[in-house]
């Protein structure tokens, strides 16, 4: 299970770097009328959303303190460019957590699956570790990476030259 899993949640992640790519940082916090979400938050929300599952799963923080009020489940994006790091430093942000979540799903799967989400508000919902992992690194991911598409074209940037399904 976890391959196929880590697969879609690299590939889901691959497409949200050629989504920005292209979109000078300038223009990473528009936010056109209708979208909420803009390419500043959404990038910095995923990668302190792998710093979020990866506490469920045992592991330290790592990102910059300040990234939970920037990033995390409740918070607001902004206008301000001058609020959020550059797009290269939220890129590798995303990419490293990626990288660290994935090694230890990788690691220890097996326990995983099974173990009790620690995060009782959730845990009707998802009630291992497992459940989690699997909806914040393919549900959760895939629903920002649409809307990053969408932002993509609201502020005027064709769809990517490389097709995905």
């Amino acid at each position: 299970m976890p391959d196929g899993m880590l697969r879609s949640f690299e590939y889901t992640l691959g497409f949200m770097a050629e989504l920005v790519a292209d979109v000078p940082d300038e223009r990473w916090t528009e936010q056109p009328s209708g979208l909420a979400n803009h390419a500043a938050w959404t990038v910095g929300h995923l990668a302190y959303s792998c710093q979020a599952i990866g506490g469920e799963m045992g592991l330290k923080p790592w990102l910059p303190g300040g990234r939970k009020d920037l990033f995390g489940t409740g918070s607001n994006p902004q206008k301000d460019r001058g609020r959020y790091p550059a797009a290269s430093e939220l890129l590798e942000e995303m990419r490293a957590s990626s990288c660290l979540v994935c090694e230890h799903v990788r690691k220890t799967w097996a326990t995983l699956k099974c173990q009790e989400l620690p995060d009782a508000r959730y845990r009707s919902l998802l009630p291992t570790v497992g459940d989690a992992v699997l909806q914040v690194l393919v549900a959760h991911s895939a629903y920002h990476v649409g809307q990053t598409a969408l932002w993509r074209r609201a502020i005027g940037f064709p769809p990517p030259a490389r097709f995905y399904l």
